[in-house]
């Protein structure tokens, strides 16, 4: 028990005085009981922490977590990337994106926003807007396992999941979230070329090539087998496609849900097998690209004459003359093109127009290009 002195009693009777209980005083109150529990307490938490602490620095066994608990950190990181939401905004994209594709669209989404000013500039189009959007951003939705889909009403575009595409990997995925980007800017891009250059009717046929040749100047995986296919036709006489070139064609398209007939690539892909006509020779003069006047219930999603290997190696034929134009001419030559064939019914003006060459040595040019690389 505690006991205090009397603190009625004098100072001087003090000394004879016994001393009383505590208790009958209301010791419990008094400011130097509190402050004795109290330093008593204190004392107490640092002899307690100072022995914790010292037992973790020793690497005391108790001290460390359970093994598990790595395993299960990690299981939740995922569950919380799994569950993640986020928009990523550039200059001309509203970019939309969930789960582990979040940090892939983070690190690609300037180099899809300079892809599309690169493909709309080469063609002569206006940057990319979304009609009816606040601010004028195309909204680029990421999800599911579907093929790339333009719904240019709404102003938005979906792309697949580069994590869901099949076989994918950390280390491709960035390559893959490219290719259906190209995929999808590029279909796009090549319908507001003809409606913005107002192609005529006979031109139609033309934006077959462009649209292979912006799928073969983009690069990716979907450029597979192009030398091979190019020297086939060009020379059928002494290179062919082999089985396992077909095979590798058809199943970088197959990828992304699409064939190589979509592209005016004749090589054949189903669930019965694979399969290629036989290839008619490439053509390479300048009056075998004429414009050309087909029924229009004989035109195909692709703007080419019904699936014949004519029409195909026709549109072969003009995207490597595009290409060739762009290298030998430069790229910026290709919209003043696009612009001049509603102006001109043929190859002898409109040459002469844009390049400031004739026909025919535009045409040796070309031929010698395709000598040379094929």
């Amino acid at each position: 028990m505690f006991f205090e002195e009397d603190p009625g009693a004098d100072a001087d009777e003090g000394a004879g005085v016994d001393m009383l209980p505590a208790h009958t005083r209301g010791v419990w109150t008094q400011p130097r009981f509190l402050l004795q529990w109290g330093g008593l307490l204190c004392l107490f938490l640092l002899v307690v922490g100072y022995t914790l602490w010292d037992s973790a620095a020793a690497g005391s066994p108790e001290s460390l977590p359970p093994r598990t608990l790595p395993i299960a950190a990690a299981r939740s990181a995922d569950a919380l990337a799994a569950q993640s939401r986020d928009t990523t905004l550039t200059e001309h994209l509203r970019i939309y994106t969930s789960g582990p594709d979040v940090a892939v669209v983070a690190a690609g989404a300037q180099e899809m926003e300079s892809v599309d000013e690169a493909i709309h500039a080469a063609l002569g189009l206006p940057p990319n807007r979304a009609v009816g959007a606040p601010d004028g951003r195309l909204f680029v939705i990421v999800q599911g396992q579907q093929r790339a889909q333009w719904d240019g009403a709404a102003g938005r575009v979906f792309l697949p999941s580069p994590e869901r595409l099949a076989n994918s990997t950390p280390e491709t995925q960035a390559t893959l979230l490219r290719q259906s980007w190209a995929i999808a800017l590029g279909e796009q891009a090549v319908l507001e070329a003809g409606a913005h250059h107002r192609l005529p009717y006979r031109w139609l046929p033309f934006l077959s090539g462009l649209r292979l040749w912006l799928l073969w100047d983009g690069g990716g995986p979907l450029t597979v087998g192009k030398e091979r296919i190019v020297a086939w036709l060009a020379q059928p006489e002494r290179k062919g496609l082999s089985l396992e070139d077909v095979v590798d064609i058809c199943r970088a398209f197959a990828f992304w849900r699409l064939s190589p007939l979509d592209y005016a690539i004749p090589v054949g892909c189903d669930q019965s097998g694979y399969f290629m006509p036989s290839p008619v020779p490439l053509p390479t003069q300048l009056s075998a690209l004429a414009p050309i006047y087909p029924p229009k219930d004989s035109l195909d999603d692709q703007y080419t004459p019904a699936q014949t290997i004519e029409s195909k190696a026709y549109a072969i034929a003009l995207a490597l003359l595009i290409q060739y134009a762009a290298e030998r001419y430069g790229r910026q030559t290709l919209p003043v093109l696009l612009a001049a064939l509603q102006e001109h019914d043929g190859w002898d003006t409109l040459i002469p127009a844009v390049y400031g060459v004739s026909a025919q040595e535009f045409e040796a040019g070309w031929q010698r290009w395709l000598a040379e690389n094929w």
